[in-house]
């Protein structure tokens, strides 16, 4: 029971690290295998301005075609999203991370606030693969203010990856306005 114990606390650290004096969770890379399947899903433009805000180990960033022009953020680089100047990108493609790692709480499920946020900016396309957990967060109500910020859901790709043990979601939103995915605002018994 006690070896059991410590083996958990052994792991439970292995999948953390410090930063800024904060825990933060073991970041889960995205394969590079699904990063390229993503990206060879998309038409790029000569000389598009594209970031990856949540480069991780590079799966997006490296694998972007020769023909854009590439830039990212990675908080572990030092380099936070919100520092980025987004006014001349075009396209973000990214894994966001499921926790920003704000505030002394538990995790936290960020992925809306990550969208909302994005919603502001005056970037056109915006690629991000998510868990169901965190598709699951764009409530009717936050599908409403992304509608009113401006930023629509133009196609869902589902994909599988074993690595992460279920369903993923890569979400493809423009500035194009698109009532296909749509909502009901009220709660219903």
């Amino acid at each position: 029971m006690i070896i059991f114990f410590l083996f958990n606390i052994i792991s439970t650290y292995n999948k953390m690290s410090i930063y800024n004096n904060k825990i933060i969770y073991d970041l889960h890379q995205t394969p590079v295998s699904l990063a390229k399947e993503i990206i060879n899903s998309i038409n790029w433009n000569d000389n598009e301005n594209v970031c990856d805000p949540f480069a991780g180990d590079g799966s997006f960033y490296e694998n972007l075609p020769s023909n854009v022009k590439k830039s990212y953020a990675e908080i572990t680089k030092g380099i936070d999203f919100r520092d980025i100047d987004y006014k001349n990108i075009e396209t973000i493609i990214s894994n966001p991370p499921y926790d920003l790692g704000e505030d002394n709480r538990v995790r936290k499920n960020s992925f809306y606030k990550i969208l909302e946020y994005f919603s502001l900016t005056p970037v056109k396309r915006i690629i991000f693969l998510c868990s169901q957990s965190c598709f699951n967060s764009i409530t009717p109500k936050r599908l409403k203010q992304l509608h009113q910020n401006g930023l629509y859901i133009q196609k869902i790709t589902i994909c599988n990856c074993k690595k992460w043990y279920g369903r993923y979601y890569v979400l493809y939103m423009t500035r194009d306005v698109n009532m296909m995915v749509d909502y009901f605002i009220n709660n219903f018994d």
